[in-house]
């Protein structure tokens, strides 16, 4: 009867372990998907400067050489990720796929920093004013 009752306990945890990562992935593919309307950009920064914004519509390598060593970024279908670099850790390296916005690699020792970003929704904030009307040079009080 022992043998039972412990085939039941541990039968038990398995089935909730696998809907603790079901419900998980379902959450995650959710959370992905409600963001994929929005375009997004890789956005690299080296020792905290912006080194550039990248589309991720095209496939591409960039090459990032500093002083401090060599990155190679890889955007493929999307997905971006580090494909090399000479740092000794090779942390960024083990990454993987950046999967959204909250997440990042960084090389530390080469002091680069990449995250995916919202692309800037800039329909409204380059809007021009409508000829012919006139508009003020200066706001006072």
């Amino acid at each position: 009867m022992r043998k039972k009752k412990d085939l039941i306990l541990i039968l038990s945890f398995l089935i909730l372990i696998a809907l603790a990562f079901l419900i998980r992935f379902v959450l995650q593919k959710n959370s992905r998907d409600a963001g994929s309307g929005a375009p997004t950009l890789l956005k690299v920064t080296v020792m905290g400067e912006e080194y550039g914004e990248f589309s991720l519509d095209e496939d591409r390598e960039i090459v990032i050489s500093t002083g401090y060593g060599t990155n190679r970024i890889c955007i493929d279908q999307g997905r971006v990720y580090m494909k090399e670099a000479d740092c000794p850790d090779q942390y960024c390296v083990l990454h993987g796929a950046l999967a959204s916005t909250a997440d990042s690699i960084v090389c530390l020792p080469h002091r680069l920093a990449a995250q995916l970003v919202p692309a800037p929704d800039d329909t409204e904030a380059r809007s021009l004013p409508d000829e012919g009307k006139e508009v003020p040079d200066a706001i006072s009080r």
